[in-house]
């Protein structure tokens, strides 16, 4: 995991997860930028699947808070395999793309054998 946040709320997270691996810290957002990672827009907030995640967590109890930092960067997945060779690569498009968590296991996979799934799915 890679954060530009806070070390507190990092070490926060990690914990409360249980993260078997290291956590890096990039607070100028150089690994960021090499990685080739955007910014939502706006517009991107509003997208119908992240207002109807926003709506239902509402109905379920939960409150809204204040972004801690920015909020506005853009995330991805990465696989860097033994070596420090990038296996998997998945720069987001928008707030709520993600790669299928079948398509990161098989890249963690490969990436342990040797086999080689450089770039973008």
């Amino acid at each position: 995991m890679l954060s530009f946040g806070p070390a507190e709320v990092l070490a926060t997270v990690r914990c409360r997860l249980d993260l078997p691996w290291r956590c890096l810290l990039d607070p100028e957002r150089q690994v960021y930028a090499r990685y080739g990672l955007g910014r939502a827009t706006v517009a991107s907030l509003l997208r119908p699947r992240l207002m109807r995640r926003a709506l239902g967590a509402m109905a379920r109890g939960h409150r809204p808070r204040a972004p801690v930092g920015d909020p506005m960067p853009l995330g991805g997945d990465f696989v860097v395999a033994p070596g420090g060779r990038i296996a998997f690569a998945y720069p987001s498009r928008h707030p709520d793309d993600r790669p299928s968590v079948a398509s990161l296991l098989a890249a963690i996979a490969a990436a342990a054998g040797g086999t080689d799934r450089t770039g973008t799915i």
